[in-house]
């Protein structure tokens, strides 16, 4: 399982191709999660008291409509035969989301995982009582302090990849090298009378083998991939060895056929192909800290006095 799939990075997104190079198809993946603005307003609320209190959290994980109309632009010029780039969000499974506060007193404690949406926007609601400590982190990171109120998102993206290979050549020349000899004819007198010798066994498998690993090497097979940009290097490994072997066998087949006529092969054409898919998982985490989505903003909306006494969490 690896961290993120083969991509770079455009502006907020992480863009990366999937399926068969053709068909020009991205997914991005938005940078960090934020607490959900809507009208300009944070969706965020904090209901204090003497001692506990209530946080209210909505947030998303989605990429605002610029962003992606930046990316797509990023694509084109980095793909020019991608005229039309089919650009999506990353769809994500098991995705959660957990809320972390730091109190005053240092102690950090987690807020669920709780499940997400789907990938329209992965939102998450949390509402959760806080002890008196972490009340006052909240209020410090309402003012813009990092460090105390943390974001994290968590899920799964599996892309299907696939890896094509082919061998192509020719094998004449192999073929008349690895065939066994006739043996020489022994001269004997007039009247000498000899038996026939037998005729040589053909090469094994294991020979062939070598003698299509040779061809590989001089160029006369050669080996073309198509592959989507995640394939392991485990599949990769098994086609070609997979076919190398099915080579192996065509000419170990070839000289066993021909037999002594083999001397007269003047060309022996091979081309054998060969595809294998794959689930690749990829496991995603971000994490955010919401004292920079409250910096230099007026949240003095976002804390209400709930009029009594709310009760402290309980441990």
């Amino acid at each position: 399982m690896s961290d993120m799939p083969q991509g770079f990075n455009a502006g907020e997104l992480y863009i990366y191709p999937y399926g068969p190079a053709k068909d020009a198809t991205f997914g991005y993946i938005y940078g960090l999660p934020r607490v959900e603005s809507r009208d300009g307003i944070l969706q965020a609320s904090l209901l204090t008291s003497p001692q506990g209190a209530v946080l209210g959290i909505q947030a998303v994980w989605s990429a605002p409509a610029q962003a992606v109309s930046a990316a797509e632009s990023e694509i084109g010029n980095r793909y020019a035969e991608a005229s039309l780039p089919n650009l999506r969000i990353a769809e994500l499974s098991d995705t959660t989301a957990t809320l972390s506060v730091t109190g005053v007193d240092g102690v950090t404690v987690d807020f669920g995982p709780n499940e997400t949406s789907g990938p329209e926007s992965y939102r998450v609601v949390f509402n959760e009582k806080l002890k008196a400590s972490e009340k006052l982190a909240v209020l410090n990171a309402l003012r813009g302090q990092e460090g105390v109120l943390k974001l994290t998102y968590n899920g799964s993206l599996a892309l299907q990849e696939t890896a094509a290979l082919e061998i192509a050549g020719d094998l004449a020349r192999e073929a008349k090298a690895l065939a066994p000899k006739k043996p020489e004819k022994k001269s004997g007198g007039i009247f000498s009378k000899k038996d026939s010798d037998p005729p040589p066994p053909p090469p094994d498998l294991a020979a062939a083998a070598n003698s299509v690993d040779q061809a590989l090497s001089e160029g006369h097979l050669k080996i073309t991939r198509n592959e989507t940009p995640n394939v392991s290097a485990a599949l990769r490994s098994k086609i070609e060895t997979k076919l190398r072997g099915v080579v192996a066998k065509l000419l170990l087949d070839k000289i066993v056929q021909m037999g002594s006529d083999i001397e007269y092969l003047s060309s022996f054409a091979v081309k054998q192909k060969a595809s294998e898919s794959e689930l690749v998982e990829f496991r995603i985490s971000r994490t955010a800290d919401l004292g920079q989505s409250f910096a230099g903003k007026d949240t003095s909306s976002l804390v209400t006095d709930a009029g009594v006494v709310l009760p402290e969490r309980q441990s």
